[in-house]
Parts: structure tokens; sequence; C-alpha cells
């Protein structure tokens, strides 16, 4: 968001910061703000993330397509702090974009048999405007998950190896 619109909404809550925007920490500690149940929580984390044992380049976490953007992986650490490991029941992407930014999420329904459903095409105009202004983030998501998908183990086994970067 930056880049685009002069400021930031999720990156500007990882400190260390120098004129508002975040750095390298020389300690590899950060101190990551974000949102649970009304409160804003303070998550203290390190810079070790995990790697492929065969190949150390190779995340295994969100990260971002610009090299130097840290914040992306820092975030995803945070967030797993936050919710005790990555064997969570899960969440809801606006549940998950509250806890990054604080902004209440408004779900539209485009079901029209659902209880409280949207007009598509105003939607699509509230959207285009939001987007065009730097006003809204938006995220999609889909019925629950069946059974047999829900098997499917979590992305990192939970051991704790990884690599300093």
């Amino acid at each position: 968001m930056r880049r685009r619109f002069g400021r930031t909404l999720i990156s500007r809550n990882i400190f260390p910061q120098r004129n508002g925007v975040p750095v390298l920490s020389p300690s590899g500690k950060y101190l990551v703000k974000m949102y649970l149940n009304g409160s804003v929580r303070k998550i203290t984390i390190d810079d070790y993330l995990p790697v492929m044992q065969e190949s150390p380049s190779t995340l295994l976490c969100s990260f971002s397509s610009a090299g130097d953007e840290l914040w992306v992986s820092l975030f995803e650490k945070a967030y797993i702090k936050l919710h005790a490991g990555y064997d969570f029941p899960g969440s809801t992407s606006s549940v998950d974009l509250h806890a990054l930014c604080g902004w209440i999420p408004e779900t539209l329904h485009l079901d029209r048999s659902s209880a409280n459903p949207v007009d598509p095409a105003e939607a699509w105009d509230r959207l285009q405007k939001g987007q065009s202004k730097g006003t809204a983030l938006f995220t999609i998501g889909t019925r629950p998950l069946s059974d047999e998908a829900s098997m499917y183990p979590p992305p990192h086994n939970g051991n704790g190896k990884g690599n300093r970067i």
C-alpha cells in the first residue's frame, strides 16, 4: 500500500522503525502489533524462519516476491505465535485482516439465497471506489471445507527449526 497510496496499513505495525518504516533489527528481535478480541497485542518474535533442510534458500512460510520486504514472513510468524502455533482451528480471512490491521471487517454475501444478500453491481462499485482510494482491503472466502479436504496437515511441522535470516 505504501508504494501506491503513500501510506502503510499493515507494515506500520512492525518495530523497530525509522521514519515510520520498519527496518532490519540488528538484534534479530521484532515487536509486531496485532489485534485480538478487541485488544491490541504486542508480540515479540525473532527473525528465525523455517526453511527446507536441503536448500536453505527455500522458505517454508509466506514471503514477499519483493526481495527487500521481510514484513510478510514476520507477520505470519507473529500471527502463528498469537494463536499458539500452527495447530489452531483456523479462521476466516476477515478475522485475519482484523488481526493484522485492526480494521473492522464487513462481509458481503453475494449469494442471493443468503439472509442479507447484496446487489452484485452495487457491491462491485463500492469495492472499486474503495480500492482506487486506498481505503479498502479485500479478502475472499468460500464455504467450509469438506471433511476430506480438511484432513490435510498444516504447511509446517512445528518442529521449531529454522535459519536466521
